[in-house]
C-alpha cells in the first residue's frame, strides 16, 4: 500500500466524509474504489486505442458481412450478438439497472 496526501476543497472533503459515512466505508476506502475506477475507465480507453491501431477495416467488414440482417428475438439481442463474435466480449449497456452499491459496482 501507498500514502498519498492531497489537496481537496473543504466543500469535497465534506461531501466525501458524508458519502462515505452514508456508505459505511471510510474515505480512504470510498477513494480508493473512485481512483481504480476512473483508472479503469482511462486504462480501458488506452486498450482500446492500442488494438484499434491494430485492426483492418477489411476484417471488420468480413465480420459485418456474415452478421444476418435480420432483427433478434424479442429480449435476444444481447444474446445473439454475443454468439455470432469470436474474439473480445459484448457489454449490455444496463446503466441504472442495478444498484450502485452491488459488489461488481452496479453499473
Amino acid at each position: 500500500m501507498s500514502t498519498l496526501t492531497i489537496q481537496l476543497p473543504d466543500g469535497v472533503a465534506s461531501q466525501l466524509r458524508e458519502c462515505a459515512a452514508r456508505e459505511g466505508v471510510t474515505v480512504d476506502q470510498l477513494l480508493s474504489s473512485a481512483a481504480a475506477e476512473k483508472l479503469s475507465a482511462l486504462l480501458t480507453v488506452e486498450h482500446l486505442r492500442k488494438r484499434a491501431r491494430h485492426a483492418r477495416r477489411e476484417g471488420f467488414e468480413k465480420f459485418l458481412a456474415s452478421v444476418p440482417d435480420v432483427p433478434p428475438a424479442a429480449g435476444r439481442r444481447v444474446v445473439t450478438v454475443r454468439r455470432q463474435c469470436r474474439a473480445g466480449g459484448v457489454w449490455e449497456n444496463t446503466y441504472d439497472k442495478f444498484d450502485p452499491t452491488s459488489p461488481f459496482g452496479g453499473y
